[in-house]
């Protein structure tokens, strides 16, 4: 990514991973990795892991490609408004030279 661009990436977000779920359906998660990325509000259709379109109105940009699912929990920085959205969907964008970064939408 060109180094102009990076400069816009300047909000610390947390990525925690789902690790299991009990019987109950009460969800475990590892250790939270802390990636610097880039918050922007805008509405988008977007299709959630049971296939259903929803709206995402937060995207986090990651100038970096991530394994995320929408099942791991993310924290955005403090004074955010939900701190722990759900992560509704995430895509990998490639350009000509392969993966190039990944957003995930809340």
């Amino acid at each position: 990514m060109e180094n102009e661009l990076l400069d816009l990436f300047v909000d610390s977000v947390t990525v925690t991973p789902w690790s299991s779920a009990d019987q109950y359906g009460q969800a475990s998660y590892g250790t939270g990795v802390v990636y610097t990325g880039k918050i922007g509000g805008k509405n988008t259709m977007v299709r959630n892991a049971a296939g259903q379109e929803v709206v995402s109105s937060k995207q986090v940009i990651f100038s970096t490609t991530l394994t995320v699912s929408t099942k791991d929990k993310v924290t955005l920085p403090t004074g955010s408004v939900p701190l722990n959205p759900p992560i509704l969907a995430v895509q990998q964008f490639s350009d000509e030279d392969g993966a190039h970064h990944t957003t995930i939408f809340l």
